[in-house]
């Protein structure tokens, strides 16, 4: 490969280039949340916490992002991240949110320390959501807004980023 050709493949990729996939994140707090609990025990959820709203959590959240995985699938574009964005999507549970699929993770990691009852969950959360809104939601909002123009732009005008 020549120099010129090394350069002309060097150009943008067609992804957000986001830090980090957001269920490996999220997969990570709720592991690293385990390992801390087994090494500090810190506990705070009563028993119907553990047993009736952590469960309830998982599912909706599971629900939730199925459900806009689906509508993904359906309007013809790509639900991972490292992938091109074919289209902008405002139906489904994409009218109410312009991420549904990450709030549908971050209710399973709510769930999931309710239902393992440590609060390292809860801690390892915040600097996740952090990372999840900088890293990943700020990186897709750029590219989309680049690749789409006014259509996107109008839709973020519509439709709260988170709920």
């Amino acid at each position: 490969m020549t120099g010129t050709e090394n350069e002309n493949s060097a150009e943008k990729p067609d992804n957000p280039g986001v830090l980090v996939p957001p269920d490996v994140l999220m997969g990570g707090v709720i592991v690293l949340g385990l390992i801390l609990q087994g090494q500090s025990a810190w506990y705070f959820a009563p028993v119907f916490v553990q047993h009736m709203l952590g469960p309830l959590l998982v599912v909706f959240g599971v629900l939730l992002a199925a459900w806009a995985a689906t509508t993904f699938h359906l309007e013809g574009t790509n639900v991972q991240p490292h992938k091109p964005t074919q289209a902008v999507v405002t139906s489904g549970p994409f009218r109410y949110s312009r991420n549904p699929i990450y709030v549908g993770l971050v209710m399973v990691v709510l769930g999931a320390a309710m239902i393992a009852n440590t609060v390292w969950m809860l801690i390892l959360l915040v600097p996740a959501v952090l990372v999840l809104d900088r890293g990943v939601i700020a990186r897709e909002e750029a590219y989309l807004a680049k690749k789409f123009g006014d259509p996107y732009t109008e839709y973020c005008r519509s439709v709260r980023c988170w709920l």
